[in-house]
């Protein structure tokens, strides 16, 4: 200790080296990685000009990967005056999502980019869990890091696509053709065409029927069902995901699906089961990949 403290910049990279260390496991591989190298190796920092430990993406990048209803139940919450200086941080674009679900049309003041800093920090301190939230980037080569990368209106059909195979496993035992016919009508072509992909696929993983041969044609009831299967898939996909991946990843999606996630998702799943809706995620982003921009789910 006396040596650290003979190098005063030294001594909070060591701290941060032992926290580091704390964390265990493969999180504290990634963490070390970001370290200075004599740091790294049990030395000290040569400058106080070294890169901090953690150069996550500021506050503000984060928050412009959100989706809108996080931002916009957060500044519900506050009066007029400092919903006006919280819009302000955002992205022209984001700045108009946002003004449509608030339904507000008032001028904006002109900020700094330190204001502009400041108040992303404190809406992503409002937005994460009490003890705070590792930063994205650490996790940059986990399997379903794509899903943080992914546009907003792709990835928000990715539930729906995976709620699919479901529907796809119970359709082909439907005898009657007249509900085959029923179950294609009531599909969006995007839906449509999913179930025809996963027709030819061998469900491996199956959770509880559907009974589609007792549907009585109610589209909102099939598309609820869709979605609430399409996140138990999802849900179970990233059991096996840091939970600050996990985190990050759900904030992408509406508040309510969101919480659909979370209800559903299992803190100690089956290994091999969550490995395989893993991989039918990224499948299903695959195959989202190929389809047109702009289709409607």
């Amino acid at each position: 200790m006396a040596a650290a403290l003979s190098h005063p910049e030294d001594l909070s990279w060591n701290l941060c080296r032992a926290l580091c260390h704390e964390a265990g496991g493969d999180l504290w591989q990634r963490a070390l990685t970001l370290l200075p190298e004599r740091i790294r190796k049990g030395g000290h920092a040569t400058s106080k000009q070294e890169e901090l430990l953690l150069t996550p993406l500021s506050a503000q990048a984060v928050l412009e990967k959100f989706d809108p209803s996080w931002i916009a139940a957060l500044l519900r919450s506050l009066p007029q005056e400092e919903m006006k200086c919280l819009l302000a941080c955002f992205s022209e674009a984001s700045e108009q999502q946002l003004r449509r679900r608030l339904k507000t049309a008032f001028p904006l003041p002109s900020l700094s980019s330190v204001a502009r800093r400041y108040l992303a920090n404190w809406m992503m301190q409002q937005l994460s869990p009490p003890k705070g939230i590792m930063p994205i980037q650490l996790f940059a080569t986990s399997p379903l890091y794509p899903l943080w990368e992914e546009p907003l209106e792709q990835l928000h059909k990715l539930p729906w696509i995976l709620g699919m195979r479901d529907v796809a496993a119970e359709a082909k035992k439907l005898i009657d053709n007249a509900k085959r016919r029923q179950l294609q009508g009531a599909l969006s072509k995007e839906l449509e065409e999913a179930l025809s992909f996963f027709s030819y696929q061998m469900e491996v993983v199956l959770f509880r029927p559907i009974e589609l041969s007792a549907w009585n044609g109610d589209k909102e009831a099939l598309e609820k069902v869709i979605l609430q299967r399409g996140c138990n898939r999802l849900a179970k996909a990233l059991t096996l995901e840091p939970s600050a991946l996990v985190w990050h990843i759900t904030r992408r999606f509406p508040v309510e699906v969101t919480s659909a996630l979370e209800k559903l998702y299992e803190p100690r799943p089956s290994e091999v089961i969550a490995a395989t809706l893993r991989s039918q995620t990224l499948e299903a982003l695959h195959w989202l990949h190929r389809r047109p921009a702009g289709e409607k789910i």
